[in-house]
């Protein structure tokens, strides 16, 4: 456990810690989990202890499970300095996988998750939902660390989308075919369309949600694992709606 000075730990005295051994498979790999449970100021992982600080002040509404993350309709970003782990590894995958609830329905630009640039000038991987028109998200991934994006294969998800309710979303990389895919609310996995070989920022993670355009946002219950998981992992954590959540006991 990652701890500050002499014993402090940087984990909340609320979160609950898995023991060695045993448990579901969905602790494999998993290398962050924020449960959004703070009230208000950073959000702690409870895997790392990595800090998600807000740019500005950010409260807490009802979640899927406990609290969720509250960006009112004004945006608000989240920034982690960057670590290792949260690099797509070549060899094994990632998966990424998150609820969202839109008070107001879909809209553009309503979120965004990357790892880059702040200003997102370059980005190793980048996810945001894409409006209301179509009711889709995008999830791209930028092969090269250059200034601008040069993104190679983006992936579409086009699923209904209901403002109020609380949706699954997981999006993954797999390096068997090279390809991205995802899923929304347990449903069936849409595909990339061409191979990519991802490569590794320096920069930090970074999550900006609600739009003075567009409205409240709410998000809850990120997870980051540097593997792809299978699709039996992926059904539990939907669970038929209700959710599984860190540590999955």
């Amino acid at each position: 456990m990652s701890t500050l000075g002499s014993g402090a730990s940087l984990f909340p005295s609320w979160a609950s810690h898995p023991t060695a051994g045993g448990g579901s498979s969905l602790l494999s790999g998993l290398v962050a989990y924020w449960p959004m449970e703070e009230a208000s100021g950073n959000r702690v992982d409870l895997v790392n202890g990595l800090v998600l600080v807000p740019s500005d002040a950010i409260t807490a509404a009802t979640g899927i499970n406990g609290d969720a993350l509250n960006c009112p309709a004004a945006a608000r970003t989240l920034n982690c300095s960057h670590n290792a782990v949260l690099n797509i590894p070549a060899l094994t995958g990632m998966t990424i996988s998150f609820f969202v609830n839109a008070p107001t329905g879909p809209a553009a630009n309503n979120f965004a998750l990357w790892k880059g640039a702040a200003d997102e000038s370059t980005v190793e991987y980048y996810f945001n939902s894409s409006g209301p028109s179509n009711n889709t998200y995008g999830f791209f991934i930028d092969v090269i660390a250059d200034e601008g994006w040069t993104e190679e294969t983006a992936y579409t998800i086009n699923e209904a989308y209901t403002g109020g309710t609380w949706h699954l979303v997981i999006v993954w990389w797999d390096p068997a075919d090279g390809k991205v895919h995802a899923s929304i609310d347990g449903g069936a996995t849409s595909d990339g369309t061409g191979s990519i070989t991802p490569w590794a920022s320096t920069e930090g993670l970074h999550l900006k949600a609600g739009n003075s355009a567009t409205g409240e946002l709410l998000f809850d219950e990120l997870g980051i694992w540097s593997r792809v998981l299978s699709s039996d992992e992926r059904t539990e954590l939907y669970n038929s709606g209700t959710g599984k959540f860190y540590p999955f006991s």
